[in-house]
């Protein structure tokens, strides 16, 4: 059994979780928000981030695969006949090598946010405070083990 729903989002004129946040670009309140895809067009929460992380798992095998297959077309000279064909095999090659960084980049990311029990939207909500810590760090408002002390602390004290 689920939270009770006690709190009242005014944009969406309904009761929902502590947990959750309204999209502003969905225009709709997500349980467990976590953020906001534009590639899927859809807010990233409870009820689908783990669809989410296996998607990009999923591409990221495939882009493996794809570019694994057209090296070893290359390699065993499968491609040969038609040298055009071999340069659009490489540019696939390079352009899926690009998608393929960047990926294992965002799934890297998730791994670290899993294993800290942290959303997307935490860690960004982590960077703007940052932000303005170090602006009062340079002012001299808070001094460097204040600091220091935020950073270590701001996701394990609650």
């Amino acid at each position: 059994m689920g939270k009770p729903l006690h709190l009242w989002c005014s944009i969406c004129d309904a009761y929902v979780n502590e947990s959750s946040k309204h999209c502003g670009v969905c225009n709709r309140c997500c349980l467990d928000f976590d953020h906001h895809c534009n590639w899927l067009n859809n807010c990233v929460g409870k009820n689908n981030y783990w669809n989410f992380y296996r998607l990009i798992c999923v591409f990221l095998a495939f882009l493996f695969a794809f570019i694994c297959v057209a090296v070893f077309a290359i390699v065993e000279e499968t491609i040969y006949e038609r040298n055009w064909m071999l340069g659009l095999v490489g540019t696939q090659i390079f352009m899926n090598a690009i998608a393929f960084g960047l990926d294992a980049q965002l799934v890297h990311l998730h791994r670290w946010l899993q294993a800290r029990e942290i959303g997307t939207y935490d860690l960004v909500i982590y960077q703007r405070k940052e932000i303005e810590k170090k602006k009062d760090l340079k002012e001299g408002i808070i001094d460097k083990a204040e600091f220091d002390r935020w950073c270590d602390t701001y996701f394990t004290v609650k």
